[in-house]
């Protein structure tokens, strides 16, 4: 039997319910399950316009928050800071959760689930000062992310940008781990390093 996985054999022409080379989902790895329910959720957000005076932003949406109902759920999750209190709705929570699940669902056919979760290492903090007073200021909780990156980074000699990129950064990592919680939920994974 080949590695073709399902979305691959679609792409080639083959139709999975049939096609004898195709991989079928008891078959798929855990990580392999992930990956491709993180690609699925991807597909149900669209960008979006802010509908204000203040500004023209494209922003990113659920495209049915009724069909989608799931997707929903781990949007509220992921919107849910360490104090168990709900940012929302938030433009850039909603900008971070597609971000993790492109980060999940672009992983290697051949990853497990620890490179998953390690990937959250690779996500750097914003470096533009404006998009940084932008994040930091839209919501009161970003001071509370930016003081818990410095204090479990032993960081106290960093300038005021580099603080807040920190904080930034670490909440990207946050949500990352929210969303990928949530994914691995939704197919019934259990990844050890993820807290309840």
């Amino acid at each position: 039997m080949s590695d073709m996985t399902i979305n691959e054999a679609i792409e080639a022409g083959h139709n999975p319910d049939w096609c004898e080379s195709c991989e079928t989902p008891e078959e798929q790895t855990e990580a392999q399950r992930v990956i491709e329910a993180a690609a699925e959720i991807f597909t149900h957000f669209e960008r979006g316009e802010r509908d204000s005076e203040a500004t023209e932003a494209k922003i990113w949406i659920v495209k049915d928050r009724e069909m989608y109902a799931s997707t929903v759920a781990l949007c509220l999750e992921a919107h849910t800071d360490p104090d168990g209190d709900q940012i929302l709705p938030n433009d850039w929570t909603y900008e971070y959760i597609v971000d993790a699940l492109g980060i999940i669902s672009g992983q290697s056919a051949d990853a497990e689930l620890d490179d998953i979760l390690e990937a959250e290492y690779e996500i750097e903090g914003e470096i533009y000062t404006s998009n940084l007073t932008r994040w930091y200021a839209s919501h009161s909780y970003r001071h509370a992310y930016t003081d818990a990156a410095c204090a479990e980074f032993g960081e106290s000699n960093l300038d005021t940008n580099e603080r807040i990129t920190l904080g930034n950064r670490y909440e990207q990592q946050f949500i990352f781990r929210s969303v990928l919680k949530s994914v691995a939920e939704i197919e019934g994974v259990y990844i050890d390093g993820l807290s309840d």
